[in-house]
């Protein structure tokens, strides 16, 4: 936890499309640092927030129906394509598929592996070539109204980013695909499936469900490109996973992922016809705030600039931007028309970046105008507010604090935190108390010291700020309005007008253009003033050429329409440690079929493969709730339930994952080993396992009581939630609805 009680993660999620027969997340349980280093590069669908439903034209394209009939025997990328994959370490069977032999870390590139061709920290530089990934900067504007901020993770056949939405001013994750036919009829397979899903957008459970609210195809010097514009969403299971150190999640939380994810599945089979078939922790993501997006943009807004003011008009950022980059200088001789429009496309870009500091700033302002009317703002988070300490909030702007107020208010914070040590109530120890006070002495002399020094009254915000913190907020919000109007008139005066056009870093104020950095800590709004809150998208022209610009109304931030106040903003619970109320959206349908039109039969990630996907019988919806049950049995435990790739013997990885399924949920029955393609590779003519002789019986209630110290009446109920869904018999396992109604899914009052 931040300081602050605050928690802040990237948002992430994987993308897997083509999961080999003997594909493995591979080892999931790195280092902290290794962990941290990989924070920036989530995966393919990486999307953070957005509920916000688009009316997306629900057109069946029978062109797009044929083309993929040729996936049935055409995948994206083979077994041994997949083990020189790699990426950050999320566990995605695309970017993440090492061999399931391979126990290091998937994201680090320091440490050898062996069964490797290459390892990268970003995506392969080779595959920036025709049929290839598609370079694209920062700043950089799609389709007329996205502009591009940072990127988000890259998978196998797409990279995506993070974008703003200048139309309806709101975030979004938008996925760009190799330009080759292969991977565009996986896209155009991918936006069928979605689209599909569209014409349920009024069924009460769609929310559970990733919503694909564009898409559009862009061209470049690799090709033309399919981009697949998504809502946004937060964490995804595994980082869950990671941050509970793989113990495990509170039950609570655990029951709510459940009913959830069960939820998903009834929509996808019963209305939509459509099994996932990839059903795994990357692909359940969090649907959370916009908190994470606004902190991503706070970064990128700030390293653009700064690469500006150090005299990089075009700075890159990831191994796509540096090949067109090093494109751009290996041609000095380009002609005159290119030049100029290199140069207006990045002064777009740097006015883009500028403009959204200041949104950035008059949405929190907004947000925390919210927070002081309920009574929820407090006054440490306020002052950090105004003096630009928030991730997600740029404060760069008129001075609120002078140093006499941010000196006694440090002091009395001091003193209140002493204070509050040596409450008889307060749970720490002598020793802790003896410690603190140790610590806040010297600060508190220097504070004193200081403030002696300085002959300064208390500003008229301080006064506010002990008050009431409406009344301080609201003179922050005005103090801001008076500056933008200042500075407005000072460039016009300040700069001639034959050269305002262009002359963007010298029309900006000393704070634009070398903003202050934001806070490496990881730590609904009201209009502030029509100016400012419109300041976003400028009246400039070499901005606003080309692009869509937004109706009157839509300039002005007015969600008080959104549920009020924004509560997560003040305090967060990481739903990893704590009880809390939370939703969650299935994503990544790029491997999902029709129940009656299988893209392939070599399906599901290997720790969630069901049995019948194994054996080669063929199969329908009840394999993703084989996948599911595993998934839930990972949220509970922090652990898989079947872990073939540990086996240490002669046998191969699917007779050893056979031989614990049969250990935990009994023998396979004779008529699914006869069905079965692969039977032969696993069982010999008798249905015994061809090496692996000597089985132990280990129940799911037997290893919770043993392993995981759980009470047997609590290991009972859940295994017999789980024991249905794993059915060895796929024609009898239980059903997305039928596990609903189960006893276990009840929570406690």
């Amino acid at each position: 936890m931040a300081d602050g009680g605050f928690y802040y993660e990237l948002s992430s999620d994987t993308e897997d499309e083509g999961t080999g027969k003997d594909t493995s997340k591979g080892n999931r349980k790195r280092s902290a640092a290794s962990i941290a280093k990989d924070a920036n590069a989530s995966n393919d669908n990486a999307f953070t927030l957005g509920t916000l439903d688009l009316n997306t034209e629900n057109v069946t394209n029978a062109n797009e129906m044929e083309a993929h009939q040729t996936l049935k025997h055409e995948t994206i990328h083979t077994d041994e394509q997949q083990e020189q994959e790699t990426g950050n370490g999320y566990g995605d069977g695309d970017a993440d598929a090492d061999a399931e032999e391979n126990d290091g870390d998937a994201g680090n590139t320091t440490e050898d592996n062996s069964n490797s061709s290459y390892n990268y920290p970003s995506e392969n530089p080779d595959d920036y070539r025709r049929g290839g990934y598609h370079p694209i900067d920062p700043g950089d504007c799609l389709k007329q109204r996205y502009f591009v901020i940072s990127k988000l993770g890259w998978g196998h056949y797409s990279i995506v980013w993070l974008c703003f939405d200048t139309l309806k001013q709101r975030y979004c994750a938008i996925k760009i695909v190799k330009s080759d036919e292969l991977y565009a009829d996986s896209a155009r397979h991918e936006m069928m499936l979605l689209r599909h899903l569209n014409t349920l957008r009024d069924h009460p459970l769609r929310h559970r469900i990733v919503k694909l609210i564009d898409n559009f195809s862009t061209s470049g010097v690799n090709g033309t490109h399919q981009c697949l514009v998504f809502e946004m969403l937060g964490d995804n299971m595994l980082m869950l996973i990671q941050r509970s150190n793989y113990k495990g999640l509170p039950m609570y939380n655990v029951k709510q992922i459940a009913q959830q994810l069960l939820q998903g599945l009834v929509l996808l089979h019963l209305n939509g016809n459509i099994i996932h078939t990839d059903i795994k922790p990357e692909n359940v993501l969090l649907i959370s705030d916009d908190i994470g997006p606004r902190m991503l943009a706070t970064q990128a807004s700030f390293d653009f600039l700064h690469k500006h003011s150090m005299g990089l008009s075009r700075p890159c950022s990831g191994l796509g931007s540096r090949s067109g980059c090093e494109a751009t200088r290996a041609s000095p001789s380009l002609s005159k028309t290119a030049k100029r429009k290199l140069r207006s496309k990045a002064k777009t870009s740097l006015n883009f970046f500028k403009t959204h500091r200041k949104w950035l700033r008059d949405r929190g302002i907004a947000d925390l105008q919210v927070l002081a009317e309920h009574g929820f703002l407090c006054r440490k988070f306020a002052v950090d507010a105004v003096l630009g300490l928030l991730p997600f909030m740029p404060f760069e702007g008129p001075q609120i604090l002078n140093e006499h107020d941010v000196m006694m208010f440090t002091q009395r914070l001091l003193v209140k935190q002493v204070g509050d040590a040596f409450d008889e109530d307060s749970p720490n120890t002598s020793e802790e108390i003896v410690q603190l006070v140790a610590m806040a002495k010297p600060q508190l002399e220097q504070s004193y010291a200081a403030m002696g020094q300085l002959q300064l009254k208390n500003s008229k915000a301080c006064k506010l700020l002990y008050t009431n913190m409406v009344d301080f907020m609201q003179h922050v919000a005005k103090m801001v309005a008076k500056h933008e109007k200042q500075q407005l008139t000072d460039d016009y005066y300040r700069v001639p007008k034959k050269r305002s056009r262009f002359n963007f870093a010298s029309t900006a104020s000393p704070t634009t253009s070398t903003p202050s950095s934001p806070p490496s800590s990881s730590s609904s709004p009201t209009s502030v003033s029509r100016s400012s809150a419109a300041s976003w998208f400028p009246t400039n022209r070499a901005y606003t050429r080309g692009v869509k610009r937004p109706p009157k109304s839509q300039c002005v931030i007015s969600p008080r329409s959104e549920t009020m106040p924004n509560l997560d903003l003040i305090k967060k619970l990481d739903p990893a440690k704590s009880p809390c109320n939370l939703q969650i959206a299935i994503a990544d349908l790029g491997n999902s079929c029709f129940v009656n039109r299988h893209v392939s039969e070599d399906i599901q990630t290997r720790e969630y493969r069901a049995i019948e996907v194994i054996l080669g019988a063929g199969y329908d919806t009840s394999a993703d709730m084989w996948s599911a049950a595993c998934l839930i049995w990972e949220m509970a435990t922090g652990e898989y339930l079947f872990e073939p790739s540990k086996w240490d013997g002669s046998a191969s990885v699917d007779e050893s994952h056979v031989a614990q399924i049969i250990e935990t949920l009994g023998p396979i029955p004779k008529t699914l080993i006869r069905q079965g393609e692969y039977a032969d590779e696993i069982f010999d003519e008798h249905g015994e396992l061809l090496t692996i002789k000597h089985l132990v019986p280990r129940p799911m209630d037997k290893i919770l009581v043993e392993k995981y110290n759980w009470s047997s009446v609590q290991a009972k109920e859940f295994a017999d939630f789980l024991t249905p869904m794993l059915h060895v018999d796929p024609r009898l396992r239980s059903s997305a609805i039928s596990s609903l109604v189960h006893p276990w899914l009840k929570f406690d009052a």
